[in-house]
Parts: structure tokens; C-alpha cells; sequence
């Protein structure tokens, strides 16, 4: 059976403070204890603002990624529905810059 691989890239607003970038990355990575579905694995990544990713052609890189393995759609969604998915959104919504929000979902055979 395969398994689900998710992943989201998003950019915060010019106004974040780093404080604000570590408070979201250290939100993401207590998920997989928080959000009461086992992942199988899972990374969180943060840009290193390198001059061609600022000024790339089609647009300046992502802030933050966060990709994650399920075993199955049903963990996927579970932990999509969960309360502390729900809570990490509450808290990034505010900090988000509008539209830079990219994501997938996609199995891994």
C-alpha cells in the first residue's frame, strides 16, 4: 500500500520578526507529538535567503517548508482535521504572507 507524502511551503509577511519565523518552525515540529497520529517521518526546512533565491526570476523563495509522510489517506486527514493542526494554523494565519501558501499531497508507491 503506498503512503502519503505531504508538503507545504509558505513565505511569512515583511513585518515577521525572527522570533516570529523560530515561534513557527518550533510549532511545526511539535506537531507529530501534538496532533495524535503517528507520522512516519517528517522535515522542516527554512529557506537560507541565498541572493538567487531572493531575486529568482519567477519570484523569491519560500520562507518554510514542512513535508511529512502518512501510511495512509485516513492519517493524512487525520492529522489535517486534528485540533493541533487547527492551532498551528490560528497561529501562522496572522504571520502569513498572502498567497505564498504552496502544498501537495501526493503517494509514494
Amino acid at each position: 500500500m503506498p503512503s502519503i507524502k505531504h508538503i507545504v511551503m509558505f513565505r511569512l509577511h515583511d513585518r515577521a520578526t525572527e522570533d516570529d519565523h523560530r515561534m513557527v518552525v518550533d510549532a511545526l515540529l511539535s506537531l507529530p507529538s501534538s496532533c495524535g497520529v503517528d507520522m512516519i517521518s517528517y522535515e522542516c526546512g527554512t529557506d537560507l535567503r541565498l541572493r538567487s533565491g531572493l531575486t529568482h526570476p519567477l519570484g523569491p523563495n519560500r520562507h518554510v517548508s514542512w513535508t511529512c509522510t502518512f501510511a495512509t489517506v485516513e492519517e493524512y486527514t487525520a492529522y489535517n482535521t486534528s485540533a493541533a493542526h487547527g492551532d498551528f494554523l490560528a497561529l501562522l494565519k496572522p504571520l502569513l504572507e498572502p498567497g505564498s501558501r504552496a502544498a501537495i499531497q501526493y503517494e509514494i508507491p
